[in-house]
């Protein structure tokens, strides 16, 4: 199997932060071919929401989800980012509602619904509460 590098190495004229390399390193695999290969097979073996399926309900996959989140020390592990077992096929509205989850979970964000029904997600500091 190939394993494809995604991580930046370090040279000493790099003022990014941690955090913006992080954010470079997901978006290029994201955008790679071998992802979107994996997640296109994925979602023609899964072209229903497994979620919506587990609540028997029918909707159509429109996201692959990682069920392990994606992070700096695994984004090289073909066996986390690619593995099938830690793929989720999920419709918009299942794989929104896991991200809020996971945002409430890590209390960085805040949400609320508008006049429109959409979800506005609103960055608030990390402790803050209003």
């Amino acid at each position: 199997m190939m394993t494809v590098a995604f991580i930046v190495g370090e040279e000493m004229n790099d003022r990014r932060t941690a955090k913006e390399k992080w954010q470079e390193a997901r978006a290029a695999f994201y955008v790679s071919g071998v992802w979107i290969d994996c997640a296109r097979s994925y979602r023609q073996e899964h072209p229903l929401c497994e979620r919506c399926l587990a609540k028997r309900e029918i909707s159509i996959s429109e996201q692959v989800h990682h069920k392990i989140k994606l992070s700096p020390q695994n984004i090289n592990n073909p066996d986390i980012v690619l593995n099938w077992e830690n793929l989720e096929a999920l419709c918009d509205k299942c794989h929104k509602e896991e991200h809020i989850k996971e945002r409430r979970a890590n209390k960085k964000h805040r949400w609320s619904v508008d006049e429109n029904g959409k979800i506005r997600v609103q960055d608030t500091p990390l402790g803050h509460r209003s």
